[in-house]
């Protein structure tokens, strides 16, 4: 039996007006990593699909290390220095980034961190008017009164959950170009890698998988509409295969740790249809956990900012294959 572990990691830490998002301090990263190496030799996804074919043996114990959200670091930063270390890592991009678009997740996270979350709340209702929404319908007048961690958490649970997917990504982009783009033109070339950065990624020798092409929040997709699907789902995996010249068969669950109303039967058959072998979450509760393997539920424990490496190990999900 080979015991693997499955590890997400996201942003580093910034320096500029965007420092308030949590990332991690490039000497903990680079720590982390080794110490993750000599314990849990870090293995390709390639090598990994080899192993579960039984066409390539691996060590007894091993980890796979994945990027989500193209990040601009990702390309510049965490991608050459694995190849100075002789390892292969994962990295899923949404493909609205290559056609100069920012995706949902980062609009919510690059506002709040340049503005402020009550800042944040405040633009969020002065944009509901212009796009149209009924304030009330979502927000009952207590989210003024929260203390921030829960407004915040408020914030995302109406984004997320209850609003209608069209709707989210109609006001998201809005306020992007209204106000994030007019304070900061240059936003997108310091949040994500573009197609030179995507080149840049596989010719280090590492490897593509889909995030979708706008990021989200995939439990409320309505993934029976032929539309979304194929303008969320298909496309993106057949513009990056493409692009890489490969078969992109690795999809990754934009926000991965929420999966209530999840169906995952459904999921699991529409993605097998469009050509997907696999399927990552990403999950950020504590406690290590032993689960059996499904090549389309692959949990990725998403490493936090202030995870040392033995928090890696306790957090993750073992699997024994």
């Amino acid at each position: 039996m080979t015991e693997v572990i499955f590890l997400c990691f996201h942003y580093l830490k910034r320096s500029d007006q965007y420092a308030r998002i949590y990332g991690y301090e490039l000497d903990d990263f680079k720590n982390n990593i080794e110490h993750l190496h000599k314990d849990y030799p870090i293995v390709s996804f390639s090598d990994f699909k080899l192993f579960l074919q039984g066409q390539k043996q691996l060590p007894q114990k091993c980890s796979l290390i994945s990027f989500d959200d193209g990040l601009l670091e990702h390309a510049e930063v965490f991608a050459p220095y694995l190849k100075e270390k002789n390892v292969s890592a994962l990295f899923c991009l949404p493909t609205c980034i290559l056609r100069g678009e920012m995706s949902g997740v980062q609009v919510i996270h690059f506002m709040t961190a340049r503005y402020g979350i009550r800042n944040f709340l405040q633009f969020l209702r002065e944009y509901f008017a212009v796009t149209n929404l009924a304030w009330d319908e979502y927000f009952d007048g207590s989210e003024d009164k929260l203390e921030i961690s829960l407004l915040y958490q408020k914030i995302k649970e109406v984004l997320m959950k209850k609003m209608p997917g069209d709707k989210v990504y109609t006001l998201l982009q809005t306020l992007y170009k209204e106000v994030l783009y007019r304070d900061d033109p240059k936003i997108l070339s310091k949040v994500y890698f573009d197609k030179d950065g995507l080149k840049k990624i596989l010719e280090l020798d590492h490897e593509i998988g889909c995030h979708s092409d706008t990021h989200p929040f995939f439990v409320n997709l309505d993934i029976d509409n032929d539309e979304v699907w194929n303008k969320e789902i298909l496309n993106p995996r057949k513009i990056l295969s493409a692009y890489t010249e490969q078969d992109i068969d690795i999809f990754a669950y934009p926000f991965g740790d929420n999966i209530n109303g999840f169906d995952f039967d459904k999921w699991t058959n529409k993605l097998r249809q469009s050509g997907f072998k696999y399927a990552l979450n990403a999950y950020k509760s504590e406690g290590k956990q032993t689960e059996k393997f499904n090549p389309f539920w692959i949990q990725r424990y998403c490493v936090q900012s202030h995870d040392q490496i033995e928090n890696l190990n306790n957090h993750a999900c073992h699997y024994l294959i």
